[in-house]
């Protein structure tokens, strides 16, 4: 973005992320002053950068909250080759795969996938998605099938990537399914 003006301004992105932070509280995973805070932080964002780390912070807030709840066990991971990874394993390893740009909206990414929020993804059979981010600045959006390993589920990655539009998703890392790397996915 070196040089150009973002696609979206500040206070776009703010409300974005408000909302967030709004969707967050009502669905009981962050409390009310973790929500008051973080909408203090929002408004007081300077630039788009540290709305982003602000975003990815209510991430692990999330996921530690869901946890202590006992919302859903922890999966076990599987990338390619790796297998039996927990969160922080796949995040990194969905790191090294997706561009830098959109690293920010990992953490999100995974907790969607932990929490059951993926969507199904018509014309693939069992495969889900999860993608988070700031519309605008960058999404991160993992593909996943969940499959049963013993007392806990299993989520296999099959895809990784952003998008380029609502509707449609370039692949940075795919399995032989999705039909490998730089392939353009129609999610609608």
């Amino acid at each position: 973005m070196h040089g150009t003006e973002p696609p979206v301004s500040l206070a776009q992105a703010k409300d974005t992320v408000r909302k967030e932070v709004q969707d967050k509280f009502l669905s009981h995973n962050i409390d009310r002053q973790e929500g008051a805070q973080l909408l203090e932080v929002v408004n007081t964002a300077a630039d788009l950068d540290s709305l982003c780390v602000l975003y990815n912070g209510l991430a692990h807030i999330e996921r530690g909250r869901g946890r202590e709840r006992g919302e859903a066990a922890a999966p076990v991971y599987a990338l390619g080759e790796k297998t039996g990874l927990d969160a922080g394993d796949i995040e990194r390893e969905i790191k090294v795969h997706l561009g830098r740009a959109y690293h920010r909206y990992v953490s999100q990414a995974v907790n969607d996938m932990e929490f059951g929020r993926g969507r199904a993804v018509a014309g693939y059979p069992g495969l889900r998605r999860a993608s988070a981010g700031v519309a605008g600045l960058g999404t991160c959006s993992v593909f996943y099938f969940l499959e049963e390993s013993g007392a806990r589920n299993l989520v296999r990655v099959a895809g990784i990537g952003h998008h380029l539009s609502a509707g449609t998703c370039r692949l940075d890392y795919a399995s032989a399914e999705l039909g490998g790397v730089g392939r353009i996915l129609h999610i609608t």
